[in-house]
């Protein structure tokens, strides 16, 4: 699959997408969970196959609309599946086919202002709707691939992982930080619609 055609479905995105993560959210969430297993996110949609993963626990079940997610949660997709998940900040997660995606970090302070997130995506494609949450001192939204980190605090940006030597970030909007994981020294800055190739020992 070329790369414009596996980019391409994941561009479009509308305010009514948004309010319905946001409603989904707020209808599914059901009486506060266990404070040991706090909920960081949940499922709304779902197309094909797809399955969630806790290493940390062994569990492993089919996916669900309305599904809590955890720390440490994967969320693995089949061919010709996807799933989309809005987290606690009303950050919204496009999961495309053939995907791995980790939730590696995800903690929510609104008392203190704070926020520190990382998904990790091993494989696959991922659109990702960061809530800027522009009254937080701290926003930190990290995405991790096997070449790259992309850091930002509030935008629109589409990754693709084409190879374990390879990856593919697509700004959209408001800045963003990307770095090589060879060279954390050397990040590029990237707003607008712009696009990058991670790989090698080169920047981006």
């Amino acid at each position: 699959m070329t790369l414009g055609r596996r980019i391409k479905p994941w561009l479009a995105a509308s305010a009514a997408g948004v309010l319905c993560a946001c409603l989904a959210w707020l209808i599914a969430a059901g009486p506060a969970p266990a404070a040991k297993d706090p909920a960081v996110g949940r499922i709304f949609g779902l197309e094909g196959k797809v399955e969630v993963i806790n290493p940390p626990s062994k569990k492993k079940a089919p996916a669900t609309k309305g599904m809590a997610l955890v720390v440490h949660d994967e969320v693995h997709t089949g061919a010709d599946s996807g799933a989309k998940l809005v987290l606690k900040d009303d950050s919204l997660l496009r999961v495309g086919p053939e995907t791995v995606c980790k939730l590696d970090k995800f903690a929510l302070n609104p008392a203190k202002g704070e926020r520190e997130a990382k998904i990790g995506l091993p494989q696959g494609t991922l659109k990702v709707l960061v809530n800027d949450l522009f009254e937080y001192r701290q926003r930190m939204f990290e995405i991790e691939t096997p070449t790259a980190v992309a850091g930002v605090r509030g935008t629109r940006l589409v990754i693709v992982v084409e190879s374990a030597e390879s990856t593919i970030v697509l700004s959209l909007d408001n800045p963003l930080e990307v770095f090589n994981k060879l060279l954390p020294n050397q990040p590029v800055y990237m707003m607008g619609v712009k696009i990058t190739r991670i790989s090698g020992d080169k920047p981006p």
